[in-house]
């Protein structure tokens, strides 16, 4: 495996579930981490929790749907991983159609550039 340690770790969605998983996977692996999610309190938490600056923790609150807050959040500097995790949300109740639309919407958006 690559060395990635002191290298910089972007990853969207990373408040909780699967993206603040990722966060600390990375961290293990040597790497400073900017966590970016929509959810400014759930982000200082999860920056408290990771161990926040002193252990190369960053977190930045940004909604992947808005263009000019994606580009002001290439801002960080170099990164040697970009990890988007963009959740569906609960949609267990909505039915087929709700659920094939909120997909499509996920992949315009990936489609589109965002991490």
């Amino acid at each position: 495996m690559r060395d990635v340690s002191n290298k910089t770790a972007f990853i969207t969605g990373a408040a909780s579930g699967v993206g603040y998983g990722m966060a600390h996977a990375f961290l293990e692996a040597g790497m400073r981490v900017v966590i970016a999610d929509i959810r400014g309190d759930a982000i200082e938490a999860a920056v408290k929790s990771l161990g926040g600056k002193t252990a190369g923790v960053y977190g930045i609150r940004l909604d992947v749907t808005d263009r000019a807050a994606m580009a002001a959040a290439a801002g960080v500097g170099a990164v040697g991983v970009a990890w988007g995790y963009h959740p569906v949300g609960d949609l267990r109740a909505a039915g087929a159609s709700a659920i094939l639309e909120r997909f499509e919407e996920l992949l315009e958006l990936v489609a589109d550039g965002a991490p």
